[in-house]
Protein backbone atom coordinates (compact mmCIF):
# COMPACT_ATOMS: atom_id res chain seq x y z
CA UNK A 1 0.00 0.00 0.00
CA UNK A 2 1.35 3.27 -1.23
CA UNK A 3 0.66 6.27 0.56
CA UNK A 4 1.58 9.74 -0.79
CA UNK A 5 1.26 13.02 0.06
CA UNK A 6 -1.84 13.89 -1.73
CA UNK A 7 -4.03 10.93 0.10
CA UNK A 8 -2.18 12.53 3.50
CA UNK A 9 -3.17 16.09 2.47
CA UNK A 10 -6.58 14.75 1.63
CA UNK A 11 -7.29 12.97 4.88
CA UNK A 12 -5.99 15.49 6.81
CA UNK A 13 -8.14 17.86 5.23
CA UNK A 14 -10.95 16.09 5.78
CA UNK A 15 -10.26 15.70 8.81
CA UNK A 16 -10.28 19.67 9.51
CA UNK A 17 -13.27 19.71 7.75
CA UNK A 18 -15.20 17.25 9.69
CA UNK A 19 -13.68 18.79 13.01
CA UNK A 20 -14.50 22.75 12.01
CA UNK A 21 -17.82 21.50 11.29
CA UNK A 22 -18.25 19.61 14.62
CA UNK A 23 -17.14 22.88 16.34
CA UNK A 24 -19.23 25.19 14.30
CA UNK A 25 -22.23 22.64 15.47
CA UNK A 26 -21.02 22.82 19.24
CA UNK A 27 -21.08 26.75 18.75
CA UNK A 28 -24.23 26.74 17.40
CA UNK A 29 -25.92 24.04 19.84
CA UNK A 30 -24.45 26.11 22.80
CA UNK A 31 -25.40 29.85 21.45
CA UNK A 32 -28.93 28.27 21.12
CA UNK A 33 -28.93 26.96 24.88
CA UNK A 34 -27.28 30.10 26.19
CA UNK A 35 -30.20 31.74 24.23
CA UNK A 36 -32.63 29.66 25.72
CA UNK A 37 -31.51 30.05 29.04
CA UNK A 38 -31.31 33.89 28.20
CA UNK A 39 -35.29 33.97 27.05
CA UNK A 40 -36.38 31.88 30.27
CA UNK A 41 -34.33 34.56 32.85
CA UNK A 42 -36.19 37.21 30.95
CA UNK A 43 -39.44 35.84 30.69
CA UNK A 44 -38.46 34.95 34.94
CA UNK A 45 -37.61 38.50 34.94
CA UNK A 46 -40.62 40.20 33.23
CA UNK A 47 -43.09 37.60 35.64
CA UNK A 48 -41.27 39.02 38.78
CA UNK A 49 -41.54 43.05 37.59
CA UNK A 50 -45.44 42.17 36.45
CA UNK A 51 -45.98 40.73 40.01
CA UNK A 52 -43.87 43.76 41.78
CA UNK A 53 -45.89 46.29 39.89
CA UNK A 54 -49.07 44.60 40.85
CA UNK A 55 -47.68 44.49 44.80
CA UNK A 56 -46.35 48.05 44.54
CA UNK A 57 -49.81 49.41 42.90
CA UNK A 58 -51.81 47.46 45.96
CA UNK A 59 -49.32 48.77 48.36
CA UNK A 60 -49.77 52.57 46.92
CA UNK A 61 -53.43 52.10 46.98
CA UNK A 62 -53.37 51.30 50.86
CA UNK A 63 -51.09 54.35 51.91
CA UNK A 64 -53.29 56.58 50.24
CA UNK A 65 -56.34 54.64 51.96
CA UNK A 66 -54.55 54.94 54.99
CA UNK A 67 -53.75 58.78 54.69
CA UNK A 68 -57.04 59.62 53.62
CA UNK A 69 -58.15 57.99 57.15
CA UNK A 70 -55.59 59.48 58.81
CA UNK A 71 -56.49 62.90 57.39
CA UNK A 72 -60.09 62.23 58.30
CA UNK A 73 -59.37 61.24 61.77
CA UNK A 74 -57.38 64.76 62.02
CA UNK A 75 -60.25 66.13 61.10
CA UNK A 76 -62.48 64.52 63.80
CA UNK A 77 -60.01 65.46 66.57
CA UNK A 78 -59.93 69.26 65.34
CA UNK A 79 -64.20 69.26 65.38
CA UNK A 80 -63.74 67.41 69.16
CA UNK A 81 -60.96 69.80 70.43
CA UNK A 82 -63.06 72.99 69.22
CA UNK A 83 -66.10 71.39 70.40
CA UNK A 84 -64.16 70.89 73.85
CA UNK A 85 -62.92 74.76 74.05
CA UNK A 86 -66.61 75.63 73.48
CA UNK A 87 -68.05 73.10 76.06
CA UNK A 88 -65.32 74.61 78.31
CA UNK A 89 -65.27 78.21 77.41
CA UNK A 90 -68.98 77.81 78.00
CA UNK A 91 -68.80 76.94 81.50
CA UNK A 92 -66.37 78.67 82.68
CA UNK A 93 -68.55 81.25 81.58
CA UNK A 94 -71.64 79.91 83.33
CA UNK A 95 -69.13 79.36 86.66
CA UNK A 96 -68.04 82.58 86.53
CA UNK A 97 -71.88 84.01 86.42
CA UNK A 98 -72.66 81.40 89.43
CA UNK A 99 -69.68 82.74 91.29
CA UNK A 100 -70.69 86.55 90.40
CA UNK A 101 -74.07 85.23 92.22
CA UNK A 102 -72.79 83.72 94.90
CA UNK A 103 -70.71 87.24 95.51
CA UNK A 104 -73.45 89.31 95.52
CA UNK A 105 -75.55 87.08 97.42
CA UNK A 106 -72.66 86.70 99.92
CA UNK A 107 -72.64 90.40 99.76
CA UNK A 108 -76.45 90.92 100.54
CA UNK A 109 -76.11 88.32 103.77
CA UNK A 110 -72.72 90.18 104.95
CA UNK A 111 -74.83 93.68 104.42
CA UNK A 112 -78.28 92.19 106.16
CA UNK A 113 -75.63 90.36 109.03
CA UNK A 114 -74.17 93.87 109.62
CA UNK A 115 -77.33 95.74 110.24
CA UNK A 116 -79.11 93.19 112.22
CA UNK A 117 -75.46 93.10 114.56
CA UNK A 118 -76.32 96.94 114.21
CA UNK A 119 -79.96 96.90 115.37
CA UNK A 120 -79.01 94.44 117.82
CA UNK A 121 -75.81 96.15 119.26
CA UNK A 122 -78.07 99.64 118.85
CA UNK A 123 -80.66 97.76 121.19
CA UNK A 124 -78.57 97.13 123.88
Amino acid sequence: MNIDIPTVLGAVGAAITALGSLYAFYRHIRYSLQAKKDRERQSILDRANEELAKVESKLEEKIKNLQDEIESHKENVAKDILSVKNTHSIELKNLSDKIEVLRDELKTQSVGILNLLTKLVGKS
